[in-house]
This record gives C-alpha cells, structure tokens and sequence, in this order.
C-alpha cells in the first residue's frame, strides 16, 4: 500500500492536512532555529553582534550595543597619551542621568563632577597608552519613573539612547491603546 495516499482503515487520515502540518512544522523549526542563531551572535544579548567601538582621535571607546535595565555595562576607554602625564577622563553632561557607575578600573586619582560631566583623572602609565574600564547600570527604569510614571520594566517598550545622551522612553500599549502622550518623553 502507498504510504502517501489517505487511509481509512484502520485509521481515517488525511495525508494533505499532514502534509500541511509537516511544512509549518518545519517553518516553526526554521523560526527557532534563526531565533538560537541571533541569540548566539549577541542580537539578542551578550555577544559578538552587541559589542561596539568608537574612536576620535586618541580616544577609542569599546561598549554593549544593548543595555540592559537590570545588568552592568563595561565601557573599556583605551586611550593614547603623553608619557608619565596624568590622564583625564572627561565623561559628558548626558553620561550622568543615563549611566549609575558602579565601578572604575584603575581607581582614579581624583575625580572632579561638575555641570558640564565628570572628570577623572589617572596616573600616567609609563609607555602613554591606558586602559580604563567603566561598569555602569542603566538608568533606564529611573528614566521611565520620571517622565512617564511608570514603575515596572514591562511598561516600556523602547528605551533609546540617543546619540546626545538623552534617554526616549516608549511606553507598551495600556490595555489595547498607546497612553496619551504628544511625543516620546526625553530625560
């Protein structure tokens, strides 16, 4: 008997509607599977497709693409000095609200907040190029608190980090509609 052809006995099939369900199946494991693949590249999180590099001039920056509310951040800072001089750190006005520093590799010097950013500055390092490694949390959540009102990470559904610094929160729809608001609140 032809296994592709519908029976009735002993059971009653349908082989075009198992056909059909073998091709979504398979659409289903090709959907994991792309899914695994992002995940592992760091689309999804921590790896290779979430790490960035910036540089100017003597200053280049190494950090993740993708902050997460709850988790520390290294931004590696390798930077390119005269020998056995001091090395200052300047850390802009928007690094402030969006980042909690929760650590510095090598301990500054001294450090030095004002309106304009937070200065840091380290000992020279006898060949003129340092490495300084900045673990930070995200302040994301305490941006949604104050310009949204909202209290729990699943009410936001964009948090941008926009390239000035400011913090654009986007709140998840409320109950079927999108909460009034004329424009996206920046901190």
């Amino acid at each position: 008997m032809d296994e592709a052809v519908s029976r009735k006995y002993p059971v009653r099939e349908g082989m075009r509607f198992q056909r059909r369900s073998w091709a979504l199946e398979r659409v289903g494991w090709a959907v994991l599977a792309l899914i695994a693949i992002a995940g592992l590249t760091g689309a999804l999180g921590n790896g290779p497709a979430s790490r960035a590099q910036a540089s100017a001039g003597p200053l280049s920056v190494s950090y993740e693409r993708f902050q997460r509310a709850t988790r520390t951040s290294a931004f590696v800072f390798e930077v390119t000095h005269q020998a056995d001089t001091d090395m200052t750190l300047h850390l802009g006005k928007p690094f402030q609200p969006a980042f909690e520093i929760t650590s510095i590799q090598p301990p500054p010097l001294r450090g030095r907040t004002g309106p304009d950013g937070i200065d840091l500055t380290f000992s020279a390092d006898g060949g003129g190029k340092s490495q300084v490694v900045i673990w930070a949390r995200s302040r994301i959540l305490e941006a949604a608190r104050k310009l949204q009102g909202l209290e729990r990470i699943d009410q936001i559904k964009f948090a941008i980090l926009e390239a000035t610094g400011v913090i654009t929160i986007v709140p998840a729809v409320q109950a079927g509609r999108i909460e009034p608001a004329a424009a996206p609140a920046s901190l």
